[in-house]
């Protein structure tokens, strides 16, 4: 008669310190006031609900996918605080699912590291992180990457990079990284063909019958952004506080759901924003297009093109850095020796207060004046480190416990 097997006491310790380092950093997001956007999400179900098509019917700032996870919350509560709840209840298994999923690809000793430093960059951004849908967003990109990790040849990790790049359009940056990985394992042209076939198919399949009721008003959401202004938590009204000298007062004027920054320069910077982006994105292009076969490269570039992004856009509200936390712990987890590790995870943390510090706008904006200028700056170097780190090459490699 076989023995009974003992009980894997080491592995079910793991799973008790993964389940209080997932769930006790959560209960800290969840606390404090509500703000404006779940509101706005609700307003978006209950009229859609009712029957009125998005950007035909009223005008909505996100893309079409964006809606799966607005209505979604709605089909369980119907009261503001039900939705709310629903809504957070909603994004926490979304980020429990993309811990999940990135866990896998990590051997066990490193797993617990992972969820360690996720969960200090989740309370640090507080009551930002659940309360927006950005974490939607950030599920959807780190599935794809685990997809193409593990399947370069398949199409679902390209499926997968579409349906995140129609909830949030930062995705997008990472499609010639995509490609260029494919090369990398080996693949064939024609296969490679054939998974931009499959991401065009879906991006037809989303966009076609929008249009077809909603005609050119279903790019509205585009033209909105484009007529953005100067946020005023973006990094070029950092430099220009400190240039200007601490204490420095700005005209600010509340517009698309956010303060804006109203002076000639600002003006500038908006305009001159999506070329400095381009040219960012660029130059993190050449320094990782060779080296994608390296051990954890893909998960250094595509940190280092998120955080190029959020340097040079125009437009930086806090969320964002829910958009680095599974990047930047799987590079760190993944980097080739300590040095580099540390480097990405202090980053990441640097990040997160930073962000959590500028939110709400009363915190840092009050009658004009900017209360916390290092703020900005700091963030920015931060994330510079993270991008630098990221193209930089490394020295011999070595086993990061």
């Amino acid at each position: 008669m076989p023995r009974p097997r003992s009980l894997d006491w080491a592995g079910l310790g793991r799973l008790a310190a993964m389940t209080l380092l997932v769930g006790l950093p959560l209960t800290l997001t969840w606390s404090g006031s509500l703000p404006a956007d779940i509101n706005l999400y609700r307003e978006v179900a209950r009229r859609t609900c009712a029957g009125q098509l998005a950007y035909r019917d009223f005008a909505l700032e996100y893309p079409p996918v964006a809606l799966a996870f607005f209505l979604l919350p709605a089909s369980f509560a119907a009261s503001s605080t039900g939705y709310a709840n629903a809504f957070m209840f909603w994004m926490g298994l979304c980020d429990g699912l993309q811990r999940w999923a990135l866990a896998r690809l990590l051997p066990a000793r490193r797993q617990l590291a992972l969820m360690l430093l996720w969960s200090a960059a989740s309370s640090l951004l507080s009551y930002t992180y659940l309360k927006r849908f950005d974490v939607a967003a950030a599920l959807l990109c780190s599935l794809a990457l685990a997809q193409l990790q593990r399947r370069p040849h398949g199409r679902g990790a390209w499926i997968t990079l579409t349906l995140a790049a129609g909830c949030k359009l930062y995705p997008l940056v990472l499609a010639p990284v995509f490609w260029r990985y494919s090369c990398t394992q080996g693949e064939a042209r024609a296969t490679r063909l054939r998974q931009l076939g499959a991401a065009v198919l879906t991006a037809m399949a989303i966009g076609l019958p929008l249009y077809a009721f909603a005609g050119t008003q279903a790019l509205s959401w585009a033209h909105y952004h484009q007529a953005r202004g100067l946020h005023i938590a973006s990094h070029y009204t950092g430099l220009a506080l400190l240039r200007e000298g601490l204490g420095t007062r700005l005209k600010t004027a509340f517009a698309f759901g956010a303060f804006e920054v109203r002076a000639p320069w600002a003006d500038g910077c908006a305009r001159a924003a999506p070329w400095l982006t381009l040219l960012g994105l660029a130059g993190v292009y050449r320094c990782i297009w060779r080296r994608l076969h390296e051990p954890g490269m893909l998960w250094a570039g595509c940190s280092a093109l998120i955080a190029v992004l959020l340097m040079a856009s125009k437009v930086v509200s806090p969320q964002y850095a829910a958009w680095l936390v599974p990047l930047v712990s799987m590079a760190a987890l993944s980097a080739p020796r300590p040095s580099v590790a540390w480097t990405y995870a202090i980053g990441l943390l640097v990040v997160c207060v930073c962000s959590a510090e500028l939110w709400p706008h009363e915190h840092y904006v009050a009658a004009g004046v900017i209360r916390k200028q290092l703020i900005l700056p700091l963030r920015l170097a931060a994330l510079g480190a993270i991008a630098w780190r990221a193209c930089r090459r490394p020295g011999p490699p070595s086993i990061v416990s």
